[in-house]
This record gives C-alpha cells, structure tokens and sequence, in this order.
C-alpha cells in the first residue's frame, strides 16, 4: 500500500486487496473525505506489477493540478506482462475518473516518478540481454494531458536528478 497523498478535499491512497494469502487480486485508487473518513470515489487499476504485489505501479503516486498519476507495466492482448513497455496513467483527482495515458516504450522499468512545475519526470531503467551496463532514461511529460515533452537517454550511468 502507498503513502497518503492530499488535496486539502481528499485523501488518496493506493490499495492492493489480497485474497486472504499473499496474492494481490485487485490494486485501487481510493479517495476519502476528510472531514468524515467517508469514500468518495474508488478507481480499480490496471494489473501493473509482474510480480502481483505493487499497488498503482511502482511506489505512491503523484498528486498535482487536480490529476493523480501513477506508473505500471503493460500487458499485451494475452493478458502477458510486456517487460520493455509501461505506462504512466493519470486519474481526475476530484471523481477518480480516467484521464490520460503515456507509455514509456523500450524502458524496461520505471523507478521513479516526480511531479513539479506543472510536469511529471519519470525515471526508468533498461537492460539489454548482452549490455550489463543498461540504459538510464528520463522522460518528460505535460501534467494536464501527458504529452511528451521531452526524453533523455544515456548508455552506462545512473542518472540522479533533483528538484526544487
């Protein structure tokens, strides 16, 4: 489960319901109201892990400028996990309805996603088969509507990045 995120008009957290064991059968956005701890919205997401176990992707998602975003893997027609796409989702904050998608083609996996600015930056990582020195990725894209802004690739190193 993630941290809580908050709006000042709800509280968001990601969930993974299991089936009494260790096996996760559903993850969800769910959104309270804080003033009285009631629900006011739930979202199923997307089956995003290949492990079954991380609720929304990978760690807690972002809230900014009134979309939750989120990252995970993509699955193709088969329902297979597809290990060099994912995804970055974004949700309506205020009714938890879908907003936009951005895949992150030949990634791998995403490790990191960071709103500021009126962007979302997501860090990712890719190893080829023959290549123990991977790539370092980050891409660039609009909060509102997840347009690419920009995408950064470099053989060998770790990229670090802070922000204000």
């Amino acid at each position: 489960n993630s941290a809580l995120l908050t709006d000042g008009q709800r509280i968001i957290v990601a969930l993974n319901l299991r089936d009494g064991g260790e096996r996760v059968t559903q993850s969800l956005l769910v959104a309270l109201t804080p003033a009285t701890g009631t629900e006011a919205w739930r979202v199923v997401l997307p089956k995003q892990s290949y492990n079954d176990d991380s609720p929304g992707g990978v760690g807690t998602p972002a809230l900014m400028e009134g979309h939750i975003v989120t990252m995970g893997h993509t699955f193709d027609a088969t329902g297979l996990l597809n290990p060099t796409d994912e995804t970055v989702f974004a949700y309506d904050a205020a009714k938890g309805g879908a907003g936009w998608r951005a895949p992150i083609s030949g990634t791998g996996s995403i490790s990191q996603l960071v709103t500021t600015h009126s962007t979302v930056y997501v860090r990712s990582q890719a190893r080829a088969a023959n290549d123990a020195r991977g790539i370092d990725t980050i891409t660039a894209l609009r909060v509102s509507d997840g347009k690419l802004l920009w995408h950064n690739e470099e053989p060998g190193i770790n990229v670090f990045f802070a922000l204000p």
